[in-house]
């Protein structure tokens, strides 16, 4: 590991952790008391990939998990992502059409939202 930082965005605490080719972060909204993990990996300094990962409030015994992508070449954002993870014992109970509803996932973390939380982070990590 290179390092480690603690920092405040609004309200939101956050932790990183900063290694080689990775950044890990942890984001803590304490009013909704929900957790937003955030990894970043790098080639040769170049950003290749984001992911978040938002855990199911409801389900957490079950790893239900909603993952959110962003993949980049030579730093142009090329794509983007969004699964939810349900494990096999929930799925065999069929998918509901809207996971995010049914799982507890936060409808305000849209992929604007993230974008601009990845941003604020890296800064605030990397300085």
């Amino acid at each position: 590991m290179i390092s480690k930082n603690k920092f405040d965005l609004d309200s939101i605490l956050v932790k990183t952790k900063r290694y080689k080719n990775k950044i890990q972060a942890e984001s803590k909204f304490p009013s909704s008391k929900l957790k937003l993990q955030t990894e970043y990996y790098f080639e040769k300094g170049t950003l290749q990939l984001i992911r978040f990962t938002e855990i199911s409030d409801g389900f957490k015994k079950y790893d239900a998990k909603k993952v959110t992508e962003f993949y980049y070449v030579d730093g142009i954002k090329v794509a983007e992502k969004v699964r939810s993870i349900i494990p096999g014992i929930l799925a065999e109970l069929g998918v509901p059409k809207d996971t995010d509803k049914a799982f507890g996932y936060n409808k305000n973390w849209t992929t604007d939202f993230l974008l601009n939380l990845a941003e604020q982070i890296m800064r605030n990590a990397t300085e």
